[in-house]
């Protein structure tokens, strides 16, 4: 599965497009495009049930089964309406909901030889009268509609689907979408497109509504998802998950079509209109007297309408609602309409097609009960969309989106809106205020990208199902993949096994298996389009997936390597051996290996084979220039080594230590029924658990497994060679290891290991069955003896149990030497493609050089002397040689006696020199294959893997775990003294992290004998429930039956009556089988159990980590304690784990959660509001002697208590923002907060605040002091109190206050706080009053919580002038004033500390070795291509060009060292190299022209990133073809010449694409950014008629006009027009600020010589190549170590002075700096003339020349910056023939050709002076080119 969410495809990249919301209230769309893979794949599984959303399938598979679409075929009668399917196609399809379409191809109308159409048109003609009116039609699906098929007609010649969507006449038409491929008398034909109108699955067939026209059989069919239709609206079944989504896949062709728009997704451009005040009445169609609204594509302003592809229209209701006239209750009003979408193709809607995008049919309308205004099936009405139902009095708008793509081709189209029922009508004793207008309208167009090679789903879906935007899921079946051409997929077959019996030229099925020709399915080199062994196919086959990486040209090595690079016919074994079946452990077979991987992101080659080769567990190594596969499986021995082929007859051994051997094997794996998760699957060895008393485990990645079974056997296997395979053999050899191939199985017969000489070498070879011995062996009684030959041949031995071939019957491990034909079997390619005598394929393996060949002795028992003849029962192949190694192997009752061969697998070759190889080789055991594979179950999903492993007696003694932990921030309660002592810290208030966890368990097994005797019948495969003899101890359990003549079989019992157990279910998996009515059956019991080897646990946590480099903070608690709390923490996010640890001392697991917690707690300020605090900050903060508050950092992150986060950033240039100033708080003891006030994150968000309270206010009654707390901020004047403009007045004990001249609408809100006064100044005093507004009437009214307790006439009121939100403000700090220049501060939340002071610094080591500088940022690179002409003219015939030639040249700015230029014509690269000029000779024919010359620049070789590059476009011009011969004249007179044809308009500009130099400080070039125009009619070139722009065409023939527009990017100063009244037109320089890629339309109106008026049109593309930045500075090498810092100081003042450090070591050598400024002046050469640089080699070198029969002195000077580091000069004299004499070289250190150069005692440079050919030749290395310059 791909899951968009997750790590297999990371976020998914987009392609080009995010979603967006979509404006609306309810009708809100996102849409997501979703890159899934390389393509092509196969697609999705299981259609729509493949997608996932947040998990959830979007449609039920249950569903999709019986609903999805059916692929079949089909046969049927010309004129028939039955049609017969394939067998058993309907056996799952829901056939009694919804209608059905039926498609079959063909069976609608036939053409033979008769089509023909042009690449790129949409015009379809056939050479005599085939089509009908009636077959255009606007949709694919229509009946009968003409969905025509033409062979070869698609992209690369393959079949073309359009739609046959305007009849022009009876041999032309047109189709959409556009003729990929011409083709000229072709077949081609109609399908049949039809409702199915009834089922009959017995028979299968179905009938149809639309007879067909033309006899099929077996032709492809598909038969589409149900449609459930009604009055209303249609829905196609199966239902959706998720309502409102839209999806859309593409498998990834390289042709693929562009996906169709989803609703919602973004437009390229727009086109909108607003009509202003357009009501929706009822129309008059529905008894209203309003005409539609309409409103079209050129109302909108749409310049091509054919190009639009969405329609987007807003209906806005100013309210909505129905109120009665009785009990003014109000209730839900509506507005219903339709909208039809009317097309035109001819433009003039003379031919209007009409489709209803909104709304329910007008005979649905029309056909209700009740009029318009009533519709009785309000569930049915509530359906459609045109319906909208509200009861609001707000203003609300209604969006509809609509793809129209479907209906193209268009040449002009509009909407028409009509109301169905009338606006702001009574209906009874309800009012309805139910008005409609149309918002605005727009036509949306969008680019359309194909993605060759991606496939990709986008999808739309309504914003409001999901809170944010889902995680997607796709079920795919992944690439199409080259497999051999005599393979038919487990997929093709539908089957879990392929077939090796496909006819590898047509691909048929055959009955028996097919030969492999060597070649590949998909193999595009070998096999056309419309070949069946063209197309690639979808297989998980671990042998061809890894060919797929190799031979791939896209994504693998493709373009590396050739088809030679890998055995292909190895590759071929493997597969043959993953294909096998093998127990799934459920009961089942399942394929040995597949290969299910997502490679989501580069990697290595060499990886990437070597994980694939793990899956079908084998290595690759390379041999005689091929990759070779090799793979762990069962082999027989190809080669035999013994004392008398080993060099110096020596073996070594070594064991692998019995400590290092895995007993446990975690395997990890994906899980299919879990959305393919990764999932761990255990294998174990118990016994040698429980013998060892400890668990060593490894840990294996199943790369691309997705199948438990697989899983298992992998780490089965690796289990299993652990413990068998122990043994490691290494000795030397020479010639020998010629033979021998990693992965081999050889004989070794050592007789040093029990003194029995059973090998050495043949003497003489006297027959077939006689040979003679080198030495004595004596062979003992009773016992059957081998003889192994080796012969240096290749031989093929078999891989199956048994086989008979040719007669004769093998079995495994056989040598086959002759084929089916009794053919010799000498080559891989053979022993590949050999059969057996029932004409199935065997499996064999090939070893390529070697072979042992083995016969039983028949020489009786006894000592056979040195020269004796040994005689066995059967011939070998032919009659040994002499010195062939011979060794004998012999078993006695099955057990092998001394002296036998031991196998081993070569694991490596190494060469030694001289001729001596070594090769070391592990213990081989065949007997671990049949473990691993046969002999294994896996029980249900319910039951625990570890009940499987403890019938073997008691389950490992791992550590468990500790459960359910969680941790959380307390605030801790009022605490007392709690010791008696008066000396308790108060931490009331304070805060505590408190850690739970649950107490580990242990599982234990028991397990009883709970019937002895015999079950009481036999379990048949249909049967599920058994009856025991004797009770079990449980209702419900698990048990093993141990059979008496098969497997063990676990099953499960659910009920017991009495004492039988009446309900057991047997896992009998899918095969029929029987159990045996003979077995004991044995009760397996779990249950859990407290840990009883606790010791203690062991909690690491985050708070309060006050060590440098410290993650955690380790505490021990004891085992009968689950809980730990520690005091004075903070909120923020925290680590916490927790382990087990039991008394040996043995831990568990860590369970690791992490959390972000809000510290929980107030600050209360009034007896209203509390301000939360805590939070997290990332920036230091202090607090200095004068009071004030300073956040080090300009930009950091504060999250508040509730755990929003804010990123702010603050000025730079002033500290104010940063400083919050609490020097105000009062001298003693004052108090004050720094808190976060979200009201003003974007200026100053933190304040200085304190509390501030009134103690001696009116109260009331007799008590006229009270007390009042609010917030203010520190040092704030009128106690923080703001004066409110006018006078107040209140009645006592009332809770009114009336204003005069007052604005309390702006001034408060519910439960602000207010203050009424006596007083304009705020004093305290008893005359005043304070309370919370409780509502806010009007500017002059509002109502106070409670009463006011004092009368006030004309009096004040006071409003708070810091007004904390109480939701969002949040405390970080407190802040006490201690003194008048002392402050402490303290944090609730968490805050980094600031850095105590450091101690004195030790010693400075010695200076690191400086980096080397950063060279200077290079300038922009520019290249510009001017050719010597652009137009070459023809002759009418389209022949010999003129001129033949012509010079392109290229000239590069900008550039450093050498440039390499890479001319590409026509995409292909023809010249590449330092030279920039190339010569252009055009194409022989016209018809081949123009081309595209592209010239790419690279500096230091020709390979790599091209720095900058330029593109020309080279035209012709040619006469037009004569017209024809007039007629000759009735009495034999040459008729009058036919007219000239009409010649071509040609266009030619020289600068298409420019690239504008921009310097780093933004400095841009527009010169040069200007082109020359030329314009030809035939060979005529045409007059520029006016230097202005112009979109009229000109007055006079053989002129133009040009016009100038800008298409898309920047806007820019065009370029003036100049030229008028002559031939061509120069375009100036372009200027402007260019930003980013930009585009220009140049159009020219023209009027050929004949009059005629042409229009043909260009752009123009411009695009910036900016300088690049100087390279950052390099920093020097880094000091010597520092001495010990001091201690770190308290938060607040800075800490004591550490004490003098020691002297530092000298400190390493510095790192290598980062990339320095730019740096020193490069030096810099100069060379005066008359000497002059002619070119410069390949090889670095410099050519000089000059006049001939001069002498010439050249000064060669070597500066750096402006200091002269060394000079010479070189004088000679040119001869007349350009050689140049060298008479003299000065201003070097020594005489003679040589010439070097050094700066401070560096050697820079040396050059060699020689003569070539006519030249002069100065070659030279740089020691340092850096040092050298430019």
């Amino acid at each position: 599965m791909a899951n968009v969410s997750e790590a297999a495809i990371a976020s998914m990249n987009s392609l080009n497009r995010n979603s967006r919301s979509m404006s609306g209230e309810t009708h809100q769309t996102a849409v997501v495009y979703d890159a899934l893979s390389e393509g092509e794949i196969d697609g999705l599984v299981d259609g729509d049930a493949s997608i996932y959303l947040d998990g959830t399938r979007l449609v039920d598979l249950d569903v999709y089964k019986t609903c999805n679409d059916i692929n079949t075929t089909a046969s049927v009668s010309a004129g028939s309406t039955t049609v017969t399917v394939a067998s058993n196609a309907l056996n799952d399809a829901d056939t009694s909901t919804g209608t059905r379409k039926i498609i079959i191809k063909g069976a609608g109308k036939q053409g033979s030889s008769i089509f023909s159409a042009t690449a790129g048109t949409t015009t379809l003609t056939t050479s005599s009268s085939w089509f009908a009116s009636s077959m255009a039609s606007g949709d694919m699906m229509a009946e009968g509609a003409a969905r025509i098929q033409i062979a070869g007609a698609g992209e690369d010649g393959r079949p073309y689907i359009g739609l046959i969507v305007q009849y022009t006449s009876a041999t032309s038409v047109q189709v959409q979408p556009p003729i990929s491929t011409t083709v000229s008398g072709v077949s081609g034909g109609i399908d049949l497109v039809s409702v199915i109108a009834s089922y009959d699955a017995a028979n299968n067939q179905v009938t149809t509504t639309t007879a067909a026209t033309t006899t099929v059989s077996s032709a492809t069919t598909i038969i589409t998802p149900p449609v459930v239709s009604t009055t209303s609206y249609n829905t196609t079944v199966p239902k959706a998950n998720y309502q409102g989504v839209r999806y859309s896949f593409r498998t990834g062709t390289k042709h693929q079509r562009p996906m169709q728009v989803l609703n919602g997704g973004n437009p390229t451009a727009s086109f909108v209109v607003s009509p202003n005040g357009s009501r929706l009445d009822q129309s008059s169609n529905f008894s209203g007297s309003v005409s539609p609204t309409t409103i079209s594509s050129s109302d909108i302003g749409v310049p091509n309408p054919s190009e639009t592809d969405q329609i987007k229209y807003v209906i806005e209701c100013p309210q909505l609602f129905a109120i009665s006239t009785k009990s003014g209750t109000e209730y839900n009003s509506w507005v219903e309409f339709v909208c039809d979408f009317e097309y035109s193709r001819a433009g003039d809607f003379s031919d209007t097609q009409t489709v209803r995008l909104t709304g329910p049919t007008d005979a649905s309308i029309n056909s209700r009960a009740g009029g318009y205004e009533y519709f009785n099936d309000q569930s049915a009405l509530s359906l459609h969309d045109g319906f909208i139902v509200n009861k609001t009095k707000k203003p609300f708008q209604e969006e509809y989106l609509h793809n129209i793509e479907k209906y193209k081709p268009f040449a002009s189209w509009r909407l028409k809106f009509q109301r169905i029922n009338e606006p702001n009508k009574a209906q009874g004793h309800h009012d309805n205020m139910n008005e409609a207008f149309i918002k605005f309208v727009e036509a949306q167009l969008t680019d359309k990208f194909k993605y060759p090679h991606t496939a990709y789903a986008g999808m739309s879906f309504n914003a409001k199902d999901f809170s944010g935007q889902p995680k997607r899921g796709y079920h795919i079946r992944g690439k199409k993949i080259q497999v051999p051409t005599n393979y038919l997929t487990r997929e093709e077959m539908d089957s879990s096994s392929p077939s090796y019996k496909r006819h590898i030229t047509n691909g048929t099925n055959q009955s028996a298996y097919q030969d492999w020709d060597g070649n590949f399915r998909g193999d595009y080199s070998t096999f056309a389009v419309g070949n069946a062994n063209h197309d690639r196919v979808y297989c998980n086959n671990p042998a061809w997936v890894f060919y797929d990486i190799i031979r791939d040209k896209r994504y693998g090595l493709g373009d590396l390597v050739d088809d030679d690079f890998v055995d292909k016919y190895a590759l071929y074994q493997i597969a043959r051996y993953c294909d096998e079946l093998v127990s799934d452990g459920k009961g089942g077979f399942e394929p040995r290996f597949t290969c299910n991987a997502y490679i989501n992101k580069p990697t290595e080659a060499y990886k990437v084979l070597k994980d694939l080769a793990t899956v079908f567990r084998g290595i690759s190594y390379w041999m005689d220039g091929q990759l070779v596969p090799v793979q762990d499986r069962p082999k027989e021995p190809v080669y035999t080594f013994t004392s008398g082929n080993v060099i110096e007859g020596e073996f070594a051994y070594e064991s692998t230590a019995e400590r290092i051997r895995k007993n446990q094997i975690v395997v990890k794996w994906n899980d299919p029924k879990d959305q393919y998760k990764a999932k761990s699957h255990i294998v174990e060895d118990t016994d040698h658990i429980i013998q060892s008393g400890k668990i060593n485990k490894a840990d294996i990645n199943a790369f691309g497994c997705t199948s438990e079974g697989q899983a298992h056997r992998i780490g089965k296997w690796r289990l299993i060679t652990d413990r068998l395979e122990t043994e490691l053999c290494k000795f030397s050899t020479s010639v020998n290891a010629a033979f021998i191939r990693p992965g081999d199985i050889i004989n070794v017969q050592d007789y040093t290991l029990d003194s029995v000489q059973y090998s050495g070498r043949i003497k003489a070879g006297t027959s077939t069955t006689v040979v003679t011995l080198d030495r004595a062996v004596t062979l003992a009684a009773n016992t059957t003896y081998k003889l192994h030959l080796v012969y240096p041949l290749g031989g093929a031995y078999l891989e199956e149990d048994s086989a008979t071939i040719n007669g004769t019957a093998y079995v495994r491990g056989d040598l086959v030497l002759l084929d089916e034909d009794g053919a010799a079997i000498d080559t891989q390619e053979k022993a590949s493609n050999v059969k057996d005598d029932s004409d199935n394929a065997v499996l064999l393996h090939w070893s390529e050089n070697t072979r042992v060949e083995t016969k039983t002795i028949s020489t009786s028992a006894g000592t056979i002397a040195s020269g004796s003849n040994i005689t066995v029962s059967s011939a070998f192949s032919s009659a040994p040689n002499t010195e062939v190694i011979w060794a004998i192997s012999g078993r006695k009752n099955d057990t092998e006696v001394s002296g036998t061969p031991k196998q081993y697998r070569v694991m490596g070759i190494s060469e030694d020199g001289d001729g001596r190889y070594t090769i070391g080789a592990a213990l081989y055991n065949d007997k671990k294959y049949d473990v691993v594979e046969k002999d294994y179950k896996l029980l249900p999903d319910t039951v625990e893997q570890h009940l499987l492993d403890s019938k073997l007696a008691e389950i490992s003694n791992a550590v468990p775990a500790p459960a359910e932990a969680t941790f959380s921030i307390q605030q801790i309660a009022a605490e007392t003294d709690t010791d008696g002592s008066g000396t308790d810290e108060n931490l009331t208030g304070a805060l505590k992290g408190v850690i739970e966890w649950a107490a580990p368990v242990e599982t234990k097994i028991s397990s009883k004998v709970v019937a002895s005797t015999f079950v009481n019948e036999t379990l048949g495969a249909a049967e599920t429930g058994i009856t025991l003899g004797a009770a079990a101890t449980t209702s419900t359990g698990y048990a093993i039956i141990e059979r008496g003549s098969s497997n063990e079989e676990i099953i499960r019992w659910t009920a017991k009556s009495g004492n039988d157990i009446t309900a057991v279910r047997g896992q009998l998996g899918t095969t029929a089988k029987a159990h045996d009515s003979g077995v004991s059956f044995t009760e397996i019991q779990s249950y859990e159990s407290p840990y009883t080897e606790l010791s203690h646990f062991e909690v690491d946590h985050t708070f309060n980590v006050t060590t440098r480099g410290e993650k955690y903070k380790r505490e021990i608690v004891p085992g009968g304690q689950t809980n730990l709390e520690i005091l004075n923490v903070q909120g923020g996010t925290h680590d916490i784990r927790v382990r087990t640890v039991n008394n040996a001392g043995l831990v568990s697991q860590w369970v690791v959660f992490e959390n972000t917690v809000k510290a929980p707690g107030t600050v209360k300020a009034t007896s209203k509001g509390n301000l939360s605090v805590g939070g997290t900050m990332s920036s230091p903060i202090s607090i200095t002697t004068a009071g004030a508050y300073n956040i080090a950092n300009s930009i950091y992150t504060f999250t508040d208590a509730r755990g929003v986060e804010y990123s702010v950033s603050q000025s730079t240039s002033t500290h104010a923002q940063r400083t919050q100033s609490f020097s105000g708080l009062s001298a003693s003891n004052g108090v004050g907060y720094a808190v976060f006030d979200t009201s003003a994150v974007s200026s100053d968000p933190w304040r200085a605040i304190d509390q501030k309270t009134d103690s001696t206010f009116h109260m009331g009654g007799t008590t006229t002091a009270g007390s009042f707390t609010w917030w203010q901020d520190v040092g704030a004047s009128t106690n923080g109190l703001t004066l409110l403009s006018g006078t107040i007045s209140a009645t006592a004990n009332s809770s009114t206050v009336t204003g005069s001249g007052t604005s309390f609408t702006s001034d408060f809100s519910p439960g602000d706080m207010i203050r009424l006064g006596s007083t304009n100044d705020a004093a305290f005093n008893t005359a005043a009053w304070y309370g919370y507004v409780d509502k806010v009437n009007s500017n002059t009214s509002l109502t106070v919580q409670g009463v006011v307790t004092k009368a006030f006439s004309s009096k004040f009121a006071y409003k708070q002038t810091y007004k904390p939100d109480f939701s969002s403000d949040t405390i970080l700090s407190k802040i006490t004033k201690t003194g008048s220049s002392s402050y402490v501060l303290e944090h609730f939340g968490s805050v980094p500390g600031a850095d105590g002071a450091t101690g004195p610094q030790g010693v400075a080591g010695a200076d690191g070795v400086d980096g080397a500088d950063g060279s200077a940022g290079a300038a922009g690179r520019t290249v510009n291509l001017v050719p010597g002409t652009n137009i070459f003219t023809y002759n009418a015939s389209g022949a010999s060009p003129s001129p033949s030639t012509t010079t392109i040249t290229a000239t590069a700015s900008n550039t450093t060292g050498t440039v390499h230029f890479d001319f590409v014509l026509n995409n292909s690269s023809v010249q590449n190299g330092t030279s920039n000029t190339y010569t252009y000779t055009p194409q022989a024919s016209s018809s081949n022209m123009p081309d595209e010359v592209e010239v790419q620049i690279r500096e230091g070789g020709n390979t790599g990133t091209v720095l900058a590059r330029d593109h020309i476009t080279i035209g012709h011009v040619q006469p037009g073809a004569a017209g024809a011969a007039g007629a000759a004249g009735a009495d034999g007179s040459d008729g009058v010449a036919g007219g000239d044809g009409v010649d071509a308009i040609s266009t030619f500009y020289s600068n298409q694409a420019h690239t504008v130099p921009v310097t780093a400080a933004g400095a841009e070039t527009w010169t040069g950014s200007g082109g020359t125009l030329n314009l030809f009619s035939g060979t005529t070139e045409l007059v520029l008629d006016s230097n202005s722009q112009s979109t009229s065409y000109p007055s006079s023939n053989g002129r133009f006009r040009i016009n100038i527009t800008k298409v898309s990017g920047d806007t820019l100063t065009e370029g003036a027009i100049t030229g008028s009244g002559s031939v061509g037109a120069t375009i100036g320089d372009f200027n402007g600020n260019l930003t980013g890629a930009t585009q220009y339309e140049l159009s020219m109106f023209v009027k050929d010589p004949a009059g005629n008026q042409y229009n043909p049109k260009f752009k123009v593309s411009f695009a910036p190549s900016n300088q690049g930045a100087a390279g950052a500075a390099g920093s020097p090498g880094a000091d010597g170590a520092d001495g010990v810092d001091g201690v770190d100081g308290a938060p607040g003042a800075a800490g004591a002075a550490g004490a003098q450090g020691d002297k530092g070591d000298t400190g390493d050598t510095g790192a290598t700096g980062a990339t320095g400024a730019t740096g020193a002046a490069g030096i810099s050469v100069i060379n005066t003339v008359p000497f002059m640089l002619w070119s410069s080699g390949d090889d670095g070198s410099s050519y000089f020349g000059g006049d001939a029969n001069s002498s010439y002195t050249s000064q060669i000077t070597f500066k750096q910056g402006s200091t002269t580091l060394a000079a010479c000069q070189i004088k000679g004299t040119a001869a007349s023939n350009g050689n140049i004499t060298m008479s003299e070289v000065s201003g070097q250190t020594s005489g003679g050709p040589s010439i070097s150069f050094s700066n401070n005692g560096s050697k820079l440079a040396t050059a060699t002076i020689t003569k070539s050919n006519s030249e002069t030749k100065v070659t030279g290395q740089a020691t340092n080119l850096g040092d050298l310059g430019k």
